[in-house]
């Protein structure tokens, strides 16, 4: 019996030693920290503008391009807000057999520069063409 509870007592020792001596646990896949729902770049052709993909899930790049299809729209320069008619394009990316999904006919978004590094946070309110209202915040990470 006294070997028994002799076990039980180093293995709950061991067990105390290594909870206590562990270092920071790694944050787990399905944690939100660090991630983002949307990406954006610099136009390869043109100077200055950029692009935007929003997406209605939270991921990292290049996750977020394999998920469902973003709402995207271009801009030239970084200002902080534009409206539907100072962008270069904004509509619903649509499935491969159709070319565009709903445009925005009316709206705006509004942008800042995030404390990390090449991030973006902003907001968004569009009046798609099908009539729906799209609107929320978003959290953008550069993505080639």
């Amino acid at each position: 019996m006294s070997h028994r509870i002799a076990s039980i007592g180093i293995f709950l020792t061991c067990a105390i030693t290594a909870t206590q001596s562990s270092p920071a646990a790694e944050p787990s896949p399905s944690s939100e920290e660090g991630k983002v729902n949307a990406l954006w770049n610099e136009s390869l052709s043109t100077a200055g503008d950029f692009g935007f993909w929003l997406y209605p899930i939270r991921g990292r790049c290049p996750h977020l391009r394999a998920g469902p299809l973003p709402l995207v729209f271009g801009v030239t320069g970084l200002k902080a807000r534009y409206t539907v008619a100072e962008m270069h394009y904004c509509y619903q990316l649509a499935p491969p057999n159709q070319y565009i999904g709903s445009k925005c006919f009316d709206g705006y978004v509004e942008l800042s520069q995030a404390a990390e590094k090449k991030r973006y946070k902003g907001k968004y309110r569009f009046l798609m063409s099908d009539g729906n209202l799209r609107e929320g915040t978003f959290d953008a990470e550069f993505c080639r």
